[in-house]
């Protein structure tokens, strides 16, 4: 478990890299993935993470959903592209 700012989080599992921009300070990626944020239901988690040269993940903001809300982004997100 992490710890960011009063924060801690668990990731539950990596589902995709959405993009990835790497820098001679480190990665910063927007990913997809299943979180738990403290003591809170895991939940779907669309978040930028800065990886440094020591290999230390930092969770930058980002938007956190449940699974009803994806859903309904994924739906929007196929209307858009039409």
């Amino acid at each position: 478990m992490a710890k960011t700012n009063e924060f801690t989080y668990e990731v539950v599992k990596k589902i995709g890299t959405i993009s990835e921009d790497v820098k001679e300070s480190g990665t910063k990626t927007k990913e997809l993935r299943i979180v738990k944020w403290g003591d809170h239901e895991p939940s779907y988690d669309i978040r930028s993470w800065f990886t440094d040269d020591t290999e230390t993940e930092k969770a930058q903001k980002g938007l956190t959903l449940n699974k009803t809300e994806l859903k309904k982004l994924g739906e929007l997100i196929k209307s858009a592209l039409k």
